[in-house]
């Protein structure tokens, strides 16, 4: 069961980036405002009889990680969609609920240079605003002699930089 958030006033967009020698991961999650919940949910669910197929799920989450655009040294990547978790009818028009969508792409980062992750997410259907949070997995942690994160002025655009030891 999933836990509920708090009702929101405003659509909350965020990514949670996790970088890793041999992948990255994407955790996105959309909290629907009270006001804008039920449209929200009407949007996912295209044939409009309350309840979100498996395939209207995979047609929606294929849409948002079709939104992002990730390239390491310069090279594109692209994200394989893992599985997306969209709330009852009713849980997501009251503000209530998380909708998340997970995916991930396969990398293999190369020892001893300087790296930068660039990382950004267009999906603007419900909101334009996007927090991105980038995150360090261990196994690439313990190499990384510098690090710098830079947030662009637009929402939804991060850049990661880092060199290893």
């Amino acid at each position: 069961m999933q836990a509920s958030a708090h009702p929101h006033h405003y659509v909350d967009q965020q990514v949670h980036l996790s970088i890793g020698v041999n992948a990255v991961e994407l955790a996105i999650v959309i909290v629907p405002s009270s006001q804008d919940g039920a449209a929200i949910f009407s949007t996912i669910d295209n044939n409009g009889d309350g309840v979100v197929s498996d395939d209207e799920g995979r047609i929606f989450a294929t849409n948002v990680v079709s939104a992002t655009r990730l390239t390491i040294d310069g090279q594109a990547f692209t994200f394989i969609l893992a599985d997306v978790g969209i709330p009852d009818e009713t849980t997501v028009a009251s503000g209530t609920a998380a909708i998340t969508v997970n995916a991930s792409a396969e990398l293999r980062l190369a020892d001893r240079q300087a790296h930068s992750v660039d990382f950004s997410i267009t999906y603007e259907e419900f909101s334009h605003d996007w927090f991105v949070q980038p995150f360090l997995y261990p196994n690439l942690l313990g190499k990384i002699a510098q690090l710098e994160i830079d947030r662009s002025d637009r929402a939804g655009k991060v850049v990661v930089r880092f060199s290893n030891r």
